[in-house]
């Protein structure tokens, strides 16, 4: 039934479908002739020796024979101007295009620099909220007269009489001073070697050895056994019945989800037939998984939510545990002191590889996105609001896609409040939590209406009847948790039920759910799930539904939240069927345990793979995409299996030896070597893609009450 209602369902909804016009470009270009008279007339106004030798010699070396052609295509290919407004928005991608078009007509080499090196400088008049934003590719030498030849370009393309350029950025085609003439990145590096080693020497040691040990120094050393680490990554849950396995699949699917999504945005700074891509985007019906790939986020919410409340309902059941109340202050410290010693030792790592490393693996400036998004001098700035998860109510300019993790530790630091609410009584917190599940919904429609942004992030998607300000978007809505809380709230009661509906008092409603119900709730789910993807094609093709536009705003993360708590809920209750089957195999465990490290990390890999190929990039519809998924997706894996076995897992046995092992937990561990067994008992998975937001294990307990534990 669920499948031939999706088929249904797609096929109306392909139907109606119809294709919109196709999108302008927003950036103007010149001619060859036009470039060439302004570099001539700028030679001979007032800029440095240096400068003006430097403006001679562009088209000499442009017509020389050993330049390809591609450069001097790309090099006038550069100057561009448009809407100042929307550089870091609609048009930022056509600007980081031109940033790469000017930094390879330059000719620069990892090893040998350019005799011609040059910079992408992009300025524009404060003063003049109707004002362009000019490009140029000029010499590196004119760095000190950029204002000045931005100002000539302005009178040769926009001598309007009004004001002048008076805020402009200049992005050189080549570093100062290479990695290897950097101390900070050898101090990194010698450290990152280090780590390498130790893993290198604790594996070796282990496989020979052992790990039995009592001493609190050899087992921190152990810690960064890869034996040790890959056993307990490959280790199913200690009591797979209480598991809830389905995760496992449904976080990796996610996340793969989310690569697919950013490569999609991201291929878009690298490919010459960009609105093509955009109309593709726009008028093809299965392109809308991707455009509204945003969508995925909140499957990460729910499923945090859901294993929060399940673990935390479920330890309240053993024998002699701790039963905490609003005023259990050492409980709750513990509660959030184990989430973020979780977090922080892979996180903290990948922002100050952002700060120190990335930075420099390119020969020219700003990697891997033109000045404006420079990661490594954002973070420099910002990175003790990611570190603080307070990212989410800033810019977010540091690491911009961790934006979710601030969210969601927002919410993970008040899911106390409505854990006690259901502890207490379930109407009572069901109640709340719709109240603001509600309140959340309609703010969210009414600041959307308000400054007439799309139903969702679609950065440079965005159909022009909108506001074009992704950025804005982006800033005042889309990270928000005031208007992300919905899912979460709705996992939190998913967990609950999951947990409750089991225990003693409940057994004879367990799993009394007719087939008619259950019929109906698949039917629900799926078309519920299918609006909350495909329900954005009147938007995107512009449409005049303002009131279907509000209402989907207002409620498909919700009716996708519902989709996805139903589909947890069935497979944990034993009606999932084959679906169940699928996302609960052993294959999703050790991709599942990957998908923090590999979410913290996407993003550097995919554009390492699209600034390693020839550019421009060949746009050849979605077959193009596919092949460089695979790509990103191989390098993906490849950073976050390191990332996990040389950070991650090591801190998380650390963190275990240093605060939750007692005296007596030493010697148990003796005869059970691996630190970590099972996801249930230790919270392999605590990150925000990750299984547990609580301690797990009842580590907590066995401190507070030793009695308890069971033999």
């Amino acid at each position: 039934m669920p499948c031939h209602l999706s088929f249904i369902v797609i096929l109306t909804f392909t139907l109606i479908y119809q294709r919109t016009s196709a999108s302008d470009a927003y950036l103007l270009s010149y001619s060859a002739e036009t470039i060439q008279q302004y570099i001539v007339t700028a030679a001979d106004g007032n800029v440095s020796d240096k400068c003006r030798d430097s403006l001679l010699k562009v088209e000499p070396f442009l017509s020389a024979y050993d330049t390809l052609p591609l450069q001097k295509r790309l090099f006038y290919a550069s100057y561009a101007a448009g809407d100042a407004t929307q550089v870091q928005s609609r048009d930022r991608d056509r600007w980081h295009f031109r940033f790469r078009g000017c930094i390879i007509a330059a000719a620069e080499d990892t090893i040998i620099p350019s005799e011609h090196p040059m910079m992408f400088c992009t300025g524009h008049d404060s003063t003049n909220k109707t004002a362009f934003e000019l490009g140029v590719c000029i010499p590196t030498p004119c760095l000190n007269d950029h204002l000045y030849l931005l100002n000539k370009w302005k009178e040769i393309v926009d001598n309007d009489g009004r004001g002048r350029i008076n805020v402009a950025h200049c992005t050189k085609s080549r570093h100062e001073k290479q990695w290897f003439q950097l101390y900070g990145v050898i101090v990194e590096l010698t450290c990152g070697f280090g780590i390498v080693a130790t893993v290198a020497f604790a594996t070796v040691y282990h496989l020979v050895r052992g790990d039995a040990t009592k001493s609190t120094a050899m087992q921190i050393f152990l810690a960064f056994s890869a034996k040790k680490n890959l056993i307990a990554i490959i280790t199913p849950p200690k009591n797979p019945t209480t598991a809830i396995k389905c995760i496992w699949g449904i976080r990796v699917i996610t996340t793969l989800w989310v690569v697919l999504g950013h490569a999609a945005v991201f291929i878009a700074d690298f490919v010459e037939e960009a609105d093509e891509l955009k109309r593709n985007v726009l008028n093809y019906f299965f392109y809308q998984p991707l455009t509204n790939a945003p969508i995925s986020v909140d499957v990460f919410f729910v499923i945090g939510a859901v294993l929060c409340s399940y673990h935390w309902f479920r330890s309240l059941d053993k024998p002699g545990a701790m039963i905490p109340t609003w005023y259990s202050w050492k409980y709750w410290s513990e509660f959030y002191r184990h989430r973020l010693l979780r977090l922080w030792p892979a996180y903290l790592y990948v922002i100050l590889l952002s700060i120190i490393r990335f930075p420099v693996l390119r020969y020219h400036e700003n990697f891997p996105l033109w000045g404006h998004d420079d990661f490594g001098v954002e973070c420099s700035k910002h990175w003790w609001e990611n570190a603080l998860f307070i990212n989410a109510f800033t810019d977010g300019r540091c690491l911009p896609w961790t934006w979710y993790m601030g969210t969601e530790f927002t919410f993970f630091a008040i899911s106390p409040i409505f854990l006690l609410l259901l502890k207490r009584s379930a109407l009572l917190g069901i109640a709340i939590s719709a109240i603001i599940i509600i309140a959340s919904s309609v703010s969210l429609a009414v600041e959307t209406s308000r400054y007439n942004f799309p139903p969702t992030q679609l950065l440079h998607f965005i159909p022009q009847n909108f506001n074009q300000d992704s950025m804005l978007y982006h800033s005042l809505i889309y990270v928000r948790p005031q208007y992300r809380i919905g899912p979460y709230l709705m996992g939190l009661i998913t967990g609950y039920i999951l947990a409750t509906d089991g225990r003693p008092q409940r057994k004879s409603n367990s799993g009394s759910l007719s087939t008619r119900y259950k019929y109906m709730g698949w039917i629900l789910s799926v078309i519920g799930g299918l609006w909350s993807i495909y329900g954005l094609i009147p938007a995107l093709q512009k449409s005049d539904w303002p009131v279907y536009q509000v209402t989907f705003t207002a409620m498909h993360r919700i009716i996708w939240a519902l989709s996805i708590s139903w589909l947890i809920y069935a497979c944990q209750k034993g009606f999932g069927g084959l679906l169940n089957a699928f996302l609960s195999m052993r294959i999703f465990l050790p991709l599942s345990s990957a998908c923090y490290a590999l979410y913290l990390g996407h993003i550097y890999a995919i554009f390492a793979i699209y600034m390693s190929s020839s550019f421009p990039i060949h746009y050849d519809g979605f077959i193009t995409l596919l092949n460089y998924y695979w790509k990103h997706l191989s390098l993906c894996y490849f950073i976050a299996i390191s990332i996990l076995i040389c950070i991650e897992m090591p801190a998380l046995h650390i963190v275990k030896i240093l605060f939750y092992n007692s005296e007596q937990q030493m010697q148990a561990e003796a005869k059970r070597p691996e630190i970590i067994r099972t996801r249930e008992e230790d919270g392999l998975h605590s990150s925000p893609i990750h299984d547990s937001h609580i301690i797990r294990n009842n580590n907590v307990v066995r401190r507070i009450r030793p009695k308890s534990r069971r033999a």
